[in-house]
């Protein structure tokens, strides 16, 4: 099987998700492209979305030395949910460099109406 390749990976998302990936991204892709909150971005840029816990994230963000310190300390303060979805909006010139031009951060654990729970 040394020529076998993974084509497909399913991961069964934690039970309190109620946001699932599509609708994550669509979100995320709606607030983006919103004309009060939005930012409209140069051509080709790239639009990177995952969910996290907003315990790593909040640790990565601790980590990152070019953060603006008023930002970063904005960043860890603010209360957050267990598990968030995250966008990360790069200039295709930046994305190499991994410096994101922008960040949106959506509540991953809010029940959705119409959605039956447990």
């Amino acid at each position: 099987m040394s020529d076998a390749k993974v084509v497909t990976v399913v991961v069964p998302l934690y039970k309190k998700i109620y946001l699932e990936a599509v609708r994550g991204k669509k979100l995320l892709l709606t607030i983006l492209a919103d004309k009060d909150f939005g930012y409209k971005f140069a051509k080709n840029f790239v639009f990177k979305a995952f969910i996290t816990s907003s315990r790593l994230f909040k640790y990565h963000i601790f980590g990152l030395v070019g953060l603006n310190a008023k930002v970063k300390d904005g960043l860890l303060n603010t209360p957050m949910p267990k598990f968030i979805w995250c966008s990360e909006i790069y200039t295709s010139h930046n994305f190499s460099r991994k410096i994101a031009g922008g960040l949106i951060i959506v509540d991953a654990t809010k029940p959705i109406a119409g959605n039956k729970m447990d």
